[in-house]
């Protein structure tokens, strides 16, 4: 009977701790939430999210890969003003079933302490919080892939009808959130190889038991993604033909993988990863796998706990590196899942030592990164992220404010005050989503700034520029300055002058 107490009180322990865990997790994404610029993609994604439910054109023609992005961020509305920060909810909100996948997995590979570990390192790592309280499409994606990961698991030691087709659902939510993500499929079918646990030797008759007992479910999910992806790709395929638009897959972010520069790009994004990350964090991990490695118990899946997690991780990886045309760190923030786990196994395995010191060295190594790096990061993101020490890419992309900031405030500050025009408000089409977060008055977005035929139907109208000014015109209109504003964060951060000003455009009399 006591024993039984115990059991139970350590129990409501770990899952208080892990609620604990959840609810810091949840305060780092949700507080503050729009302390931090817009970013230009989170304009063109707010706004293919309010035109994807009307379903007037078949979505993959301006999905981009992203397509279940735009219909989760649809589900909440988006109207003008109050968009940046409902679209970021949103993917916030994301961050807490991905946290349940990391601990549940954590404690499945590596034992209680290795969930919680894991769970811990997930909620305060800034790889993951710093692009989870943005509206993009790779926490999204990542959140796919760990419970893709967490039922291929079930999948594999409990096959059954339901279990084939959440995978099947689940791994087709991650390529569809993402096309980054399109080795997924990878996942479930390593799991029923590594954990299958058949009672037979012999390769030809492991590999008979194998498909008698997984064929039908693999089969199922096999099937389920298939479903789901015709309604994209039949269409596709058939403006393929056609010569239509369809973007479908963003070609223009396609790389040549002959190309030698694919390799700089990686050589540059290792470092500026270790930003978010830290070299300490990757020493846990290696830590963690190696203590996988090494584990001999009886009956114990520690090697095939190491090579999930490597699959997990190339899957997560792949693609984006041989891809993607730009590599960006946040394509890698998938990673944050499997990353965690094994950082949390590494924890653990000091922890479950007998002896006083490396458990006592576990906790320190801990508490140092998180009062060391993850909490000063965290800090200065939810408070001032300008301040933010990120690689130089990023702090111009992120922090440096292309298409938002000050100027932009100011802007449509004039804009809000305005007579309503008799004509259009005209931008070009990053300017155009960026000031859908300032300004309730709708703006046109121009297909060539320096021509604007849009405003010749028009007596007066208003047009905001970025970055240039107005071209010799040949359209007959005059042209007369408003306001500019100098943009001295993008000057400090990325070493670049850029002009935003509002311009007052009217056609000329017409010649008697």
């Amino acid at each position: 009977m006591g024993v039984r107490r115990r059991e139970h009180d350590r129990s409501a322990a770990r899952f208080a701790a892990a609620v604990a865990l959840l609810l810091i997790l949840a305060a780092l994404r949700f507080h503050n939430l729009t302390a931090q610029d817009p970013f230009i993609d989170e304009g063109a994604h707010v706004q293919r999210a309010r035109a994807v439910w009307s379903f007037e054109q078949n979505p993959g023609r301006f999905s981009n890969g992203k397509v279940l992005l735009y219909f989760w961020l649809g589900v909440f509305e988006l109207p003008p003003i109050g968009a940046l920060w409902i679209a970021r909810a949103a993917i916030a909100l994301v961050a807490l079933p991905t946290g349940a996948a990391v601990y549940t997995l954590g404690r499945k590979i590596g034992g209680d302490p290795a969930g919680l570990a894991a769970l811990g390192i997930y909620a305060v790592l800034p790889l993951a919080f710093f692009f989870e309280r943005m509206a993009l499409a790779d926490p999204l994606a990542g959140m796919l892939m760990a419970l893709t990961a967490w039922r291929s698991l079930t999948l594999a030691r409990h096959p059954s009808t339901r279990e084939a087709v959440l995978v099947g659902g689940l791994a087709t939510g991650a390529m569809l959130a993402k096309l980054t993500m399109g080795l997924a499929p990878i996942i479930p079918v390593a799991a029923t190889l590594l954990y299958d646990r058949l009672p037979v030797s012999g390769w030809r008759a492991r590999l008979d038991a194998w498909r008698t007992r997984y064929a039908r479910g693999l089969a199922l999910v096999a099937a389920v993604m298939v479903g789901c992806w015709l309604p994209l790709v039949l269409p596709a395929a058939a403006a393929y033909v056609r010569g239509d638009t369809f973007t479908l897959v963003n070609a223009a972010n396609m790389a040549d993988v002959r190309n030698p520069a694919l390799l700089a790009e990686l050589r540059a994004i290792l470092p500026a990863l270790t930003r978010y990350v830290s070299g300490g964090l990757l020493l846990a991990a290696a830590a963690g796998l190696g203590a996988l490695a090494r584990r001999r118990q009886r009956g114990d899946d520690a090697r095939a706990h190491l090579l999930y997690l490597l699959i997990w991780l190339a899957a997560s990886v792949l693609l984006p590196l041989l891809a993607s045309r730009n590599l960006r760190t946040r394509y890698f923030m998938p990673v944050a899942a499997p990353l965690s786990i094994a950082a949390g196994c590494g924890i653990a395995a000091l922890w479950h030592t007998r002896r006083r010191a490396p458990r006592l060295t576990a906790i320190v190594a801990l508490a140092v990164w998180v009062g060391g790096f993850a909490l000063p990061f965290a800090i200065t993101t939810v408070t001032e992220p300008q301040a933010l020490a990120l690689p130089p890419d990023d702090a111009a992309v992120y922090l440096g404010g292309n298409f938002a900031g000050d100027a932009f405030r100011e802007i449509a500050g004039l804009l809000d005050k305005l007579d309503p025009p008799a004509g259009h408000i005209l931008a070009d089409a990053p300017t155009c989503d960026a000031l859908y977060f300032f300004t309730s008055r709708p703006v046109t977005c121009a297909a060539d700034i320096a021509n604007p035929r849009e405003l010749l139907d028009a007596p007066v109208s208003y047009v905001v520029l970025n970055g240039h000014e107005p071209q010799p015109d040949r359209l007959g209109l005059v042209w007369e300055l408003v306001a500019e504003f100098e943009r001295p964060v993008l000057e400090q951060l990325a070493g670049m002058t850029r002009t935003a000003s509002l311009w007052r455009v009217r056609a000329t009399p017409t010649e008697p």
